[in-house]
């Protein structure tokens, strides 16, 4: 059985949470990534809607110490985030890469504070939020019919 048809048979009977990936087989499935130590450096993480999280940092035996988006442009942004030098592009970049596919449902997911904890943004009170927020919602007025 190939890895994705596992990760899928996996999926039916976990359709919440994530589906972790250690090599080439699945490990398990874990509801949340709160507990990185309880894998080894290098799992990955899949979320229901095809996002990827990386065990990172730590040691086989101790265990990891922290999950990261394993996409580039998020992961430069997450960067961002902590540096505290997050800007509207980089969190349009963000909802976008999570699979938005128009100005409105960029505008919905910067509405959603959980959900934009689930990318990484922890600050949702920050001024980029509502920047981007204000920007996302009147291209979505101005350009309804428009797709990524």
């Amino acid at each position: 059985m190939s890895l994705q048809t596992e990760i899928a048979e996996y999926r039916k009977h976990h359709v919440d949470g994530f589906v972790v990936v250690s090599g080439n087989a699945v490990s398990g499935w874990v509801s949340s990534l709160d507990n990185a130590a309880g894998w080894q450096p290098g799992c990955v993480a899949i979320a229901p809607n095809g996002c990827e999280w990386v065990a990172a940092g730590g040691n086989d035996y101790d265990g990891a110490t922290a999950w990261r988006r394993a996409y580039s442009a998020v992961g430069a942004a997450l960067d961002q985030v902590e540096a505290n030098t997050m800007n509207r592009e980089t969190l349009i970049k963000m909802i976008r890469a999570d699979g938005a596919e128009d100005w409105k449902s960029v505008a919905q997911g910067l509405e959603d504070g959980a959900y934009l904890k689930t990318i990484g943004v922890e600050d949702v009170e920050m001024p980029a939020v509502e920047d981007a927020h204000q920007h996302a919602t009147q291209m979505a007025e101005s350009h309804p019919n428009h797709k990524f």
